[in-house]
């Protein structure tokens, strides 16, 4: 089940195949961790609308269509990278339907990690994925002296970035 869509399928890009994507979502409050952030001000109160986050949705997918032409193209640090944007719009779309929203500056990215993973404990396995894929990001993008990308993590990205977008279709059914 995937949120109803303005225009399905636009640019080419296709909803998840139904067995990947988690058949209920277990959802928890995670108000304290919430106002904190928000408190430090690393989120922002936005409109709770739905529409955004169904376009971040799809946005989201096209990342994903991305990393699967760049690695059928055996380039590793765009796929990764469109991998990891992919489930980046995909907590950023979580977080849309909550009235919420990452701040820029530092830690901006690993904010999402910070407030989706405590509301979904039966799925903390897949969103922990997202920091693992941050951190690696972090690495191909900024110099640091890190190998290239492989294969097999690009493999792993593009099926962590799957499991999250299924998670917030399965999420954004239900809450948005």
């Amino acid at each position: 089940m995937s949120p109803k869509r303005k225009n399905p399928g636009r640019y080419g890009v296709s909803a998840p195949p139904r067995e990947s994507m988690p058949e209920q979502v277990e959802w928890a409050s995670a108000d304290g961790a919430i106002d904190y952030l928000v408190a430090e001000g690393r989120l922002e109160h936005v409109d709770p609308a739905s529409a955004p986050a169904v376009d971040m949705i799809d946005q989201a997918r096209e990342f994903l269509a991305a990393a699967h032409l760049s690695r059928q193209s055996i380039l590793t640090r765009p796929a990764f990278i469109n991998a990891y944007d992919a489930a980046r719009q995909a907590l950023t779309a979580i977080l849309q339907t909550q009235g919420l929203r990452p701040r820029g500056g530092d830690g901006g990215h690993h904010v999402l990690f910070e407030a989706v993973s405590p509301q979904f404990p039966s799925n903390l396995g897949t969103v922990t994925q997202f920091d693992w894929m941050r951190q690696r990001r972090n690495d191909t993008q900024y110099p640091s002296g890190s190998p290239p990308v492989s294969m097999i993590e690009v493999d792993d990205a593009i099926a962590a970035a799957e499991a999250i977008i299924g998670l917030a279709d399965v999420y954004l059914y239900h809450h948005a």
